[in-house]
């Protein structure tokens, strides 16, 4: 078989590295698969394949700085050095560290492109950062945005014929999803306890939901980065604990397997400011949860509203055909006596409307396992397949 390369930074939790870490177990009866993994920390998911890099390539870099500049390159002739030892047909890397010393290190290369990426990099070095990263990626084989609107984006800068876009996949729960709802009712969000997941925004609608529904329970799946200084999980546990109804707020931590917790809730919300093409919303509908979700660029609309213009951003609550949209937050932390904002009220309203139709809740659980299977594996699979081939006669 073909021998095929993965690139990624770590596998130690988070929407990216799920992804890869699923792909390779669906590839690996397709090819010979190694990796390259930044990070010396084990998987916390299972792969296939074999791991080729060790503790020597946990290189920091980040904060940007001198030594981390060096750490770069020392890192990229490592990289360098094991391909052309391992002499795979193509290199496939995953998020913007990993594809840029990817194609700095030359062979054939695949870059997938993991979130919307007008959205990297801080403000003001914006621009001239992703002018730089796409030259980069003209360089490339073939690139895969996991959205249609990152494609549309792409297709401004990059040669259409190098563009395959190809939305992840999720392995369904091995169990089916309860036929009836659970006793308690319980909203529930995934995700990496950052500021950007918009996580603040359930702990600022929750006095309202509670008040209308004293039963209601508020579960978060997700750990803090490994990257972050700021510890934004403190925050939002210190945060709750001033709010009515404490006791039912709980934080969960990062969860391997998540499918136990999504098939014991009643509403998975999902108020993120930015996400690729968001895994937890697809692992929601396969566990049959009406979904709540900000219209971010990019994937919630593509999957929710899936006839709507991949760019559109709603302003209002919209009743999509296969789960809730509400315009996208702020993402700022506000004192519980401030007034909600308009997009959380949205996301308030949009709540509050599933708890209280249960024909409502009934239409989504069923309109969720019947979208869930458009990213069954055997349809996505064919996709990386073709590209794959694609990528080594480009």
């Amino acid at each position: 078989m073909k021998k095929l390369l993965f690139l990624i930074s770590n596998l130690q939790g988070g929407g990216a590295e799920r992804a890869a870490a699923r792909l390779s177990l669906a590839l690996q009866k397709h090819y010979q698969i190694y990796w390259i993994i930044r990070s010396h920390a084990p998987p916390v998911y299972p792969i296939g394949g074999e791991i080729l890099s060790d503790p020597t390539f946990d290189l920091p870099l980040f904060p940007p700085s001198l030594r981390s500049l060096q750490n770069f390159w020392q890192l990229a002739r490592k990289i360098h050095s094991l391909k052309r030892t391992l002499r795979p047909f193509l290199t496939l890397s995953f998020m913007r560290g990993s594809n840029l010393l990817n194609v700095l290190t030359g062979g054939p290369t695949l870059l997938s492109l993991r979130s919307y990426p007008t959205l990297y990099s801080l403000p003001l070095l914006r621009k001239p950062f992703n002018f730089f990263l796409l030259h980069l990626y003209r360089k490339a084989n073939l690139v895969v945005p996991n959205s249609q609107a990152t494609a549309c984006f792409l297709k401004r800068y990059l040669p259409r014929h190098k563009i395959f876009p190809i939305p992840n996949f999720l392995f369904p729960p091995q169990l089916p999803p309860p036929t009836f709802l659970p006793p308690t009712p319980t909203l529930i969000t995934m995700g990496r306890l950052d500021k950007l997941k918009g996580h603040i925004h359930l702990l600022r609608v929750w006095p309202y939901l509670k008040q209308a529904f004293p039963k209601l329970q508020l579960h978060f799946l997700g750990a803090p980065p490994a990257y972050k200084k700021i510890d934004v999980s403190s925050q939002l546990q210190k945060y709750a604990q001033n709010l009515p109804g404490a006791e039912d707020i709980h934080f969960l931590g990062f969860q391997s397997d998540p499918f136990p917790y999504l098939r014991q809730a009643t509403i998975f919300a999902f108020p993120s400011l930015h996400e690729g093409f968001p895994n937890a919303i697809l692992e929601a509908l396969a566990c049959a949860l009406p979904v709540v979700s900000a219209d971010c660029l990019s994937g919630p609309r593509e999957i929710l509203a899936p006839n709507t213009p991949v760019l559109k951003q709603t302003q209002e609550v919209e009743f999509a055909p296969y789960g809730i949209l509400f315009p996208v937050p702020d993402g700022r932390f506000r004192p519980p006596q401030t007034p909600l904002t308009y997009a959380e009220k949205c996301l308030k309203d949009a709540i509050l409307s599933l708890l209280r139709n249960p024909q409502q809740q009934k239409h989504y659980r069923q309109r969720a396992l019947e979208r869930a299977q458009h990213y069954h594996p055997h349809r996505i699979l064919p996709l990386w397949l073709n590209a794959l081939q694609r990528a080594t006669r480009c």
